[in-house]
């Protein structure tokens, strides 16, 4: 059982302390970077607390239990038996907690599924009614607003719906860093990402790892769509795009959000392309500490639970 325990203490250590890290990483790594380290963060949690379940529930002891073993025997001689049946109260109660902590996840993903497909079919229908395409955009539906600006619905056969203002008021390349901003994100299946993190946020939204990554994520994968503008067109194109859409100048000195001063950062930063290290750096690191904390907490916990049913 104290395996089982360890994967639960990996799992609460990565859950707990994985945002503070995440939040801390530097400005200039590229967003898709880090938007890997948080993704690779939730499914190391979500991993730790299955093979938890998973552990619990083995009818023979786990090889690493066995590893440890002969030093539990040794030190639970200290402690004495409360319960001739702890460690199957004990794994009882890990399986019950963890495959209530799936079923949540298994329903909250059901829910967002629906809710996602009805809402893109409905969307769908409407816009190709008031929508209407253009020769030289044909992978785009234009509707009439009066303000400029675009977005993308994502999904099996994506697409992109712009206004009438951002073809009429906006300067050509402009606009063209506004709708490679958007086929960024079909191309990327953003939309995924960000499904993964709601349906877990949903899920367990006492676990600050999830809950905080709906938002961290989401303005990561903006900073990622523009850098990808900006490679198809140019930064200044894209500084220019986000002074129309947004309202807002961009310039030194000029009051914006936050969310805008952390794109116009990252386009800064654009000239710094990550390597397949570093992404694998930052997909393999969530899992190593993970993995650090559960194997220091193995041997503790395997004293405690052979004590207690010794």
């Amino acid at each position: 059982m104290s395996v089982a325990l360890a994967h639960l203490v990996g799992a609460a250590v990565l859950g707990v302390l994985g945002p503070y890290v995440l939040d801390r990483l530097p400005q200039r790594w590229s967003p898709r970077v880090l938007i890997t380290a948080w993704v690779s963060s939730i499914a190391t949690a979500v991993g730790l607390l299955i093979l938890s379940a998973l552990s619990a529930l083995w009818p023979d002891p786990p090889p690493a239990e066995r590893f440890v073993d002969t030093l539990a025997r040794c030190a639970g001689a200290v402690l004495h038996a409360v319960r001739d049946d702890f460690s199957q109260v004990y794994g009882i109660a890990v399986a019950v907690v963890v495959i209530a902590a799936v079923a949540r996840t298994a329903m909250s993903c059901a829910r967002h599924t629906r809710d996602v497909h009805r809402v893109h079919r409905l969307h769908r229908d409407v816009v190709a009614v008031v929508g209407s395409t253009e020769p030289d955009t044909p992978d785009v539906l234009w509707i009439d607003h009066p303000h400029p600006m675009a977005y993308c619905v994502g999904g099996r056969s994506g697409f992109v719906v712009a206004t009438s203002a951002l073809r009429t008021d906006v300067p050509a390349e402009a606009r063209a860093a506004v709708l490679a901003h958007e086929f960024a994100h079909l191309r990327s299946r953003h939309d995924r990402v960000l499904a993964v993190c709601d349906v877990m946020a949903r899920a367990l939204p006492f676990v600050p790892l999830f809950r905080r990554a709906p938002t961290a994520v989401a303005a990561l994968i903006e900073a990622d769509a523009d850098m990808s503008a900006a490679r198809v067109t140019s930064t200044a194109a894209v500084r220019s795009a986000l002074a129309h859409v947004t309202g807002q100048g961009v310039g030194p000195g000029t009051p914006m959000p936050h969310s805008t001063r952390y794109r116009l950062l990252m386009l800064e930063n654009g000239a710094i392309e990550p390597t397949k290290s570093t992404y694998a750096a930052a997909s393999v690191l969530p899992l190593l500490g993970a993995a650090l904390c559960t194997a220091a907490a193995l041997p503790v916990l395997s004293v405690l639970v052979h004590g207690l049913t010794a």
